[in-house]
């Protein structure tokens, strides 16, 4: 410290002020700009949310008679189809009372053709499953293992 003296001193102490003095002015403006880019990203986010409510709401409204009208077309066809469906089941009933009478009275008028006609399809349907075969079906193979003969005790 003797080389440079009491001036330098004096000198060096106010430039290491002024540097502090230079920081914590800059550090004042740093903390004001985070201040402000945190006041407006919630600026953003409020005015984002805002339209985003409004665009939901706009859609609801579009979307809404687009809705109604799907909900009553869907309605009317339930409706069509539930009516022909009972009309198609009472028309089955009848067909099948009709035919089933049919064939009750061709069996009391000729029982034992009946008897013939139930025996024949009996046989043709055994033929079917059969298949034509003559042989017995193959035997499975015994899936058993032996086990190893135990040794004898000398």
């Amino acid at each position: 410290m003797a080389l440079w003296g009491r001036s330098n001193q004096t000198e060096l102490q106010s430039r290491i002020e002024d540097i502090q003095a230079g920081l914590s002015a800059l550090g004042d403006l740093l903390s004001g700009g985070l201040d402000r880019a945190g006041e407006e990203a919630t600026r953003g986010a409020r005015a984002a949310r805002k339209s985003a409510g409004e665009t939901a709401d706009e859609l609801t409204t579009a979307l809404a008679p687009v809705a109604s009208d799907l909900r009553h077309q869907i309605e009317a066809l339930t409706s069509i189809v539930s009516a022909a469906t009972g009309a198609f089941a009472k028309k089955a009933g009848r067909e099948g009372k009709q035919a089933y009478q049919v064939v009750e009275e061709k069996v009391e008028d000729n029982a034992m053709l009946a008897v013939v006609a139930a025996a024949g399809v009996g046989f043709l349907l055994g033929a079917m499953l059969v298949g034509g075969r003559t042989e017995a079906p193959p035997k499975a193979a015994n899936t058993q293992t032996r086990t190893p003969a135990r040794r004898r005790a000398a």
